[in-house]
């Protein structure tokens, strides 16, 4: 009696070691795979934290440079505060002997110019009539060429110098004025500035 013998047909894959190798490449593009995610992942998450480390760092540098500029300003503050009421108490004190006295050099240099320039007609010299007869002395050497008319309306720190075509103020007293009001602009400006960092920093915080 016969019989019939069938064969099974093999591919190469189905031989072990062709299995094994497929197998391994598979694993090692997997692997390959999951490094390349993984190492994207590890970069953007590195950036993300690099970033987020400048900015923390920007902003300490940030409240540090803001804590010194108001260290600054209220150092600044504290000294005109300290020195303000002393200045403007020496000015106050000082200016009315110091502008009287330096009237008179005042009036004599620009009589002497009026006198030069333009001597007709006769210069008029106006000033506080208690000034009068301080000024005659200090402008001896003009006597006969100008006329003194004391004015009342004018305080002892002040004079006027009127020719024909118009008149010079004389008023050294505004120099030690302009002196006190530069100090007190100073300290308000420095105090208003000391407040806007302060309302900044309340801001900051809240």
């Amino acid at each position: 009696m016969g019989f019939a013998l069938t064969l099974e047909e093999f591919t190469p894959l189905d031989h072990p070691a062709a299995a094994q190798a497929a197998r391994r490449d598979a694993i090692a593009e997997a692997w390959n795979e999951g490094h390349a995610a993984g190492a994207q992942a590890g970069t953007e998450a590195s950036a993300k934290a690099h970033a987020d480390a400048q900015d923390r760092l920007r902003a300490e540098w940030i409240e540090v440079l803001r804590d010194l500029a108001q260290d600054r300003q209220e150092a600044q503050a504290s000294v005109l505060r300290g020195i303000a009421p002393f200045v403007q108490t020496v000015i106050a004190g000082l200016a009315p002997r110091l502008a009287e006295e330096g009237l008179k050099d005042l009036v004599s240099d620009a009589l002497a110019d009026a006198l030069r320039d333009r001597p007709e007609p006769v210069p008029v010299l106006r000033c506080a009539p208690e000034m009068a007869a301080a000024l005659e002395p200090a402008l001896a050497e003009f006597d006969g060429r100008y006329r003194l008319d004391p004015d009342p309306r004018l305080t002892p720190q002040e004079a006027e110098l009127h020719w024909e075509d118009g008149f010079d103020a004389l008023d050294p007293g505004a120099i030690l004025r302009a002196a006190e009001a530069h100090l007190t602009a100073a300290l308000a400006g420095v105090e208003q500035d000391l407040d806007a960092t302060h309302t900044e920093t309340r801001a900051d915080v809240g």
